[in-house]
């Protein structure tokens, strides 16, 4: 919570620019994943990654890596136990790339989506989870993201579960 809250803090009041550079999302993907894999056994969820390996984009790692884990840590709060979180990239168009991550859980409220990004929003986490949050992950990822011309969204899939897309631009964008 406190390292979140510094985070938050130092990209939404300091803005110190980005170290932008060009790197591979699989990879960026993979690094995410194994920092989060002790949660995620805990709780018997797994990560299941597909893509296009080819695929880089420019970003400023760090924070992009950040606002994964915020992404990613929130995806398994409201994921079922036992179930897997989907992570999917594909270019968007010639200058961007898109990442999707998919949850089996109870979806975002409808009342509550257009505000999710908001400071102290939190939904309901799934059957049989705790959620100790406070409302800063996804607030956070998409500050750290919006700082380097990248874009965060929240939608409800009609098979259940929530959808959270990251758009990033590319080398040659």
């Amino acid at each position: 919570l406190i390292g979140n809250l510094f985070a938050y803090t130092r990209d939404d009041y300091a803005q110190p620019a980005p170290r932008l550079e060009a790197a591979p999302v699989g990879e960026l993907l993979r690094e995410v994943t194994a920092a989060l894999e002790h949660t995620a056994r805990l709780r018997d969820n797994t990560f299941d990654l597909d893509g296009d390996e080819t695929l880089g984009v420019v970003v400023d790692r760090d924070r992009l890596k950040r606002a994964l884990t915020n992404i990613l840590d929130n995806a398994l709060r409201y994921s079922p136990a036992g179930a897997a979180i989907h992570l999917g990239w594909t270019a968007a168009d010639d200058a961007s790339v898109r990442i999707t991550v998919e949850d089996d859980g109870p979806g975002i409220d409808p009342d509550l989506l257009p505000h999710v990004f908001e400071p102290g929003i939190r939904g309901t986490a799934a059957a049989g989870t705790t959620d100790d949050g406070a409302g800063l992950g996804l607030t956070i990822a998409k500050r750290l993201l919006e700082h380097q011309h990248a874009t965060l969204t929240a939608h409800n899939r009609a098979a259940g579960g929530a959808e959270r897309r990251v758009t990033l631009r590319t080398p040659a964008g």
